[in-house]
This record gives C-alpha cells, sequence and structure tokens, in this order.
C-alpha cells in the first residue's frame, strides 16, 4: 500500500516519465515476493500430502502387523493339529493301520 502512495506522489511530481524508474523497482520486488508465496503455498501442498500419505501407510501398516499376528496363530494351531496327526498317518493306500489310535503304543507304524 506504501508503494502505491509513493508512485503516485512520484508521478504527480515528475509527471510520470521518472515514475516508471521508481516503480518497476517496486514492481520487481511484488513479483519476487508473490513468486516466494507460490513456492511456499506448493512446499504447504506437498508438505500436507506427505503428512496424509505418511498417516494412511501408518494405518496400513498397523493392519497388516494385525494380520500377521492372525496369521501366525493359524499357523501355530495347524503345527499343533499335525504334531498330533503325524503319528496316525500312513501314506500307502492297502495299509492297516492307516489311521493309527495315538493312545495305543503296541502298534509300531515307523517299521512299515
Amino acid at each position: 500500500m506504501e508503494n502505491e502512495i509513493l508512485a503516485l506522489i512520484v508521478t504527480a511530481v515528475t509527471s510520470g516519465s521518472l515514475s516508471w524508474l521508481v516503480t518497476i523497482k517496486f514492481t520487481r520486488k511484488q513479483a519476487e515476493a508473490d513468486a516466494m508465496k507460490s513456492v511456499q503455498d506448493v512446499y504447504q501442498e506437498l508438505i500436507e500430502d506427505l503428512r496424509t500419505s505418511n498417516s494412511s501407510l501408518k494405518e496400513k501398516i498397523a493392519e497388516m502387523e494385525e494380520s500377521i499376528k492372525l496369521l501366525q496363530g493359524d499357523v501355530q494351531r495347524n503345527n499343533r493339529r499335525l504334531i498330533e496327526l503325524q503319528p496316525r498317518l500312513c501314506f500307502r493306500d492297502g495299509c492297516a493301520r492307516r489311521i493309527l489310535d495315538p493312545n495305543d503304543k503296541t502298534r509300531n507304524h515307523a517299521k512299515h
């Protein structure tokens, strides 16, 4: 605002020709200030985008960690079941001991 008032006073005193030289300096500074404001606005948008992206990634990581915990529990349960079933398994089709009683210690299926 002060620059505009000063430019009007100089224009009135010098009848316009000298005022162009004075006002160009102010115009250039104003253009630089506008350019800096534009750059600052772009940086602010970039920062906001990064924050949003970071927040989204944190949520996805938390979901994945929860999913991993559930899957680890499933794997542990399946391992326990496999250990329980392993003595009862025989892969020979005609085997009479294909399914063994886990409490029956008299049969030794490993000798097959």
